[in-house]
């Protein structure tokens, strides 16, 4: 599974929107919104859990393993058609010394690790696109895999809704090479 170059944006919004309420996020009925509670679910600690989530026709399940360094592992998959034919599984991990999301709903922890996976991917030392002429030295976000530059609306929406909180300085270096 990849996300698209403004998903990562949106994903990092609505990851953070849930660090306020550890409520089911598909659920908007109550507000559920308060501190989180010292249970085992909340404590840092990676359990191994399987979800599903049906959206219309499709369905997105969601695995989480315990890793080697007690992180967690999840694995997502996707029945819906992907963008460029991009795979419909996608295994990523959490990174020791990284934001962890421990909200109590598999599928909002899994895509807040899966933003700061790709927000790893994204940062780049250079900007370079084959519409310049050389790369521009920059230790700043690319736009995607698919969007090597850095593209004006998508980096400002991403640094107001989390790339500022997750790399201040790499956020705000992408603002500036604009």
């Amino acid at each position: 599974m990849r996300l698209t170059r403004r998903s990562l944006s949106i994903v990092l919004g609505l990851t953070y929107a849930a660090c306020a309420s550890h409520g089911d996020p598909l659920d908007s009925s109550e507000d559920t919104a308060g501190p989180l509670d010292d249970s085992a679910e909340n404590s840092g600690q990676c359990s191994p859990q399987t979800g599903n989530w049906t959206f219309e026709a499709d369905t997105v399940s969601v695995t989480s393993k315990v890793a080697p360094n007690g992180l967690c592992s999840y694995t997502l998959q996707s029945t819906h058609p992907l963008r460029d034919e991009g795979p419909s599984e996608r295994t990523f991990s959490e990174v020791d010394g990284e934001p962890l999301l421990r909200s109590g709903v598999l599928l909002t922890d899994a895509l807040f690790a899966l933003a700061l996976e790709e927000a790893r991917q994204n940062a780049v030392s250079e900007i370079s696109d084959a519409a310049f002429s050389e790369a521009q030295p920059c230790e700043c976000y690319q736009t995607g895999e698919l969007w090597n530059w850095v593209w004006t609306r998508d980096i400002a929406y991403a640094t107001e809704l989390g790339l500022a909180w997750v790399d201040p300085e790499r956020a705000a270096n992408s603002l500036l090479f604009k």
